[in-house]
Protein backbone atom coordinates (compact mmCIF):
# COMPACT_ATOMS: atom_id res chain seq x y z
CA UNK A 1 0.00 0.00 0.00
CA UNK A 2 2.91 2.35 0.72
CA UNK A 3 4.45 1.91 -2.73
CA UNK A 4 1.07 2.28 -4.43
CA UNK A 5 0.29 5.48 -2.50
CA UNK A 6 3.65 7.12 -3.15
CA UNK A 7 3.66 6.12 -6.81
CA UNK A 8 0.12 7.40 -7.29
CA UNK A 9 1.00 10.71 -5.61
CA UNK A 10 4.06 11.40 -7.74
CA UNK A 11 2.45 10.32 -11.00
CA UNK A 12 -0.74 12.27 -10.27
CA UNK A 13 1.12 15.44 -9.25
CA UNK A 14 3.28 15.27 -12.36
CA UNK A 15 0.27 14.72 -14.63
CA UNK A 16 -1.63 17.54 -12.89
CA UNK A 17 1.38 19.83 -13.34
CA UNK A 18 1.42 19.17 -17.08
CA UNK A 19 -2.35 19.27 -17.58
CA UNK A 20 -2.98 22.39 -15.53
CA UNK A 21 -0.15 24.38 -17.09
CA UNK A 22 -1.28 23.32 -20.59
CA UNK A 23 -4.85 24.48 -19.70
CA UNK A 24 -6.25 20.96 -20.02
CA UNK A 25 -7.65 20.90 -16.48
CA UNK A 26 -8.80 23.61 -14.09
CA UNK A 27 -8.55 24.41 -10.38
CA UNK A 28 -11.59 22.26 -9.57
CA UNK A 29 -9.82 19.21 -10.94
CA UNK A 30 -6.67 20.07 -8.97
CA UNK A 31 -8.69 20.37 -5.77
CA UNK A 32 -10.48 17.03 -6.31
CA UNK A 33 -7.26 15.18 -7.04
CA UNK A 34 -5.37 16.71 -4.11
CA UNK A 35 -8.25 15.83 -1.77
CA UNK A 36 -8.16 12.25 -3.10
CA UNK A 37 -4.40 11.99 -2.59
CA UNK A 38 -4.60 13.41 0.94
CA UNK A 39 -7.36 10.97 1.86
CA UNK A 40 -5.38 8.08 0.43
CA UNK A 41 -2.29 9.07 2.43
CA UNK A 42 -4.34 9.43 5.62
CA UNK A 43 -5.66 5.89 5.16
CA UNK A 44 -2.10 4.65 4.81
CA UNK A 45 -1.06 6.54 7.93
CA UNK A 46 -3.96 5.01 9.87
CA UNK A 47 -2.92 1.56 8.70
CA UNK A 48 0.69 2.26 9.72
CA UNK A 49 -0.43 3.30 13.21
CA UNK A 50 -1.97 -0.13 13.64
CA UNK A 51 0.59 -2.41 11.99
CA UNK A 52 4.04 -0.80 12.25
CA UNK A 53 6.26 -1.85 15.13
CA UNK A 54 6.85 0.84 17.73
CA UNK A 55 10.56 1.11 16.92
CA UNK A 56 9.86 2.45 13.42
CA UNK A 57 6.34 3.82 13.74
CA UNK A 58 7.31 7.33 14.90
CA UNK A 59 9.80 7.97 12.09
CA UNK A 60 7.53 6.46 9.46
CA UNK A 61 4.53 8.56 10.49
CA UNK A 62 6.65 11.71 10.76
CA UNK A 63 7.90 11.20 7.23
CA UNK A 64 4.38 10.48 6.00
CA UNK A 65 3.16 13.67 7.68
CA UNK A 66 5.65 15.76 5.72
CA UNK A 67 4.23 14.89 2.32
CA UNK A 68 0.65 15.04 3.60
CA UNK A 69 1.35 18.58 4.81
CA UNK A 70 2.88 19.47 1.44
CA UNK A 71 -0.29 18.40 -0.37
CA UNK A 72 -2.50 20.10 2.23
CA UNK A 73 -0.56 23.35 1.79
CA UNK A 74 -0.99 23.13 -1.97
CA UNK A 75 -4.71 22.43 -1.57
CA UNK A 76 -5.16 25.41 0.79
CA UNK A 77 -3.21 27.67 -1.57
CA UNK A 78 -5.26 26.66 -4.62
CA UNK A 79 -8.55 27.10 -2.77
CA UNK A 80 -7.53 30.51 -1.43
CA UNK A 81 -6.40 31.83 -4.82
CA UNK A 82 -9.47 30.43 -6.57
CA UNK A 83 -11.84 31.96 -4.02
CA UNK A 84 -10.14 35.34 -4.56
CA UNK A 85 -10.62 35.06 -8.34
CA UNK A 86 -6.92 34.54 -9.01
CA UNK A 87 -5.33 31.78 -11.08
CA UNK A 88 -3.16 29.71 -8.73
CA UNK A 89 0.35 28.80 -9.75
CA UNK A 90 0.83 25.02 -9.88
CA UNK A 91 4.51 24.26 -10.26
CA UNK A 92 5.72 21.07 -8.60
CA UNK A 93 9.33 22.08 -9.26
CA UNK A 94 9.09 25.35 -7.33
CA UNK A 95 6.86 25.21 -4.25
CA UNK A 96 8.29 27.90 -2.00
CA UNK A 97 5.14 30.01 -2.41
CA UNK A 98 2.96 27.40 -0.67
CA UNK A 99 4.94 26.48 2.42
CA UNK A 100 2.90 27.00 5.56
CA UNK A 101 4.20 27.51 9.08
CA UNK A 102 3.13 23.91 9.83
CA UNK A 103 5.38 22.65 7.05
CA UNK A 104 8.29 24.75 8.28
CA UNK A 105 7.73 23.38 11.80
CA UNK A 106 7.72 19.78 10.54
CA UNK A 107 10.88 20.44 8.55
CA UNK A 108 12.65 21.85 11.60
CA UNK A 109 11.55 18.85 13.69
CA UNK A 110 12.98 16.47 11.09
CA UNK A 111 16.32 18.25 11.02
CA UNK A 112 16.60 18.12 14.82
CA UNK A 113 16.26 14.34 14.96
Amino acid sequence: MHYYTVSDEYLTLYELHKSYNDDICDETHLICELERLISQREKLMLLAENVRIDATKYTYLRNMSMFRQFMTDYLDYIKEKSENGEKPKFDIFNTQHIQSNRMKFLYIQCTLN
